[in-house]
């Protein structure tokens, strides 16, 4: 891994953004997913908006998994900014835990969801709907962290992700 500097790309910006906007998506489209699923196991169809939310969900689904590949790759050949001086080495192993929580979440959500569509496996679809909870759980923790370094702590270290430094890392100038 190449060892990073104080701002993530913009390609790292933006695949978060869209990952983002991608997984709120999703939380719409879940009741029709869950009623198109539930009609397949027994062998009905659904038809109009609930079918539509039901595609939606697993192109959207499929789009995360896309970009969570993405990230780890980028993740893996250039490195991640370093934490603010002076953060804790508690702060820093929980850090690690919940973006690696994330990693596996948003990768193994859309493998398991997809794998209960196509196999119409019940219990593919219960590993999906338990990690539902565990990625909001992350989501909290991260929301937590982000509010601690924006309004407690007041370093640079949340607004990385809105000002991206240059392709190559380095920060912008």
């Amino acid at each position: 891994m190449a060892p990073s500097t104080g701002d993530y790309t913009r390609s790292q910006v933006l695949l978060h953004w869209a990952g983002v906007a991608l997984v709120a998506s999703q939380l719409g489209l879940a009741t029709a997913m869950e009623t198109a699923f539930e009609a397949r196991l027994r062998g009905f169809s659904v038809q109009g908006p609930v079918l539509a939310g039901a595609w939606a969900h697993i192109a959207f689904g499929g789009m995360i998994l896309g970009l969570m590949a993405l990230r780890l790759v980028l993740r893996l050949r250039g490195g991640v900014p370093p934490p603010p001086d002076g953060s804790p080495t508690a702060l820093r192993r929980v850090t690690t835990w919940v973006h690696n929580g994330f990693y596996i979440a948003l990768l193994a959500l859309p493998l398991s969801g997809g794998l209960a569509w196509v196999w119409r496996s019940g219990q593919a679809a219960a590993i999906h709907g338990a990690l539902v909870p565990v990625l909001f759980t992350l989501l909290g923790v991260h929301l937590a962290g982000v509010a601690t370094h924006l309004l407690l702590w007041r370093d640079a270290s949340a607004w990385r992700m809105f000002r991206p430094g240059k392709e190559d890392g380095r920060k912008r100038r």
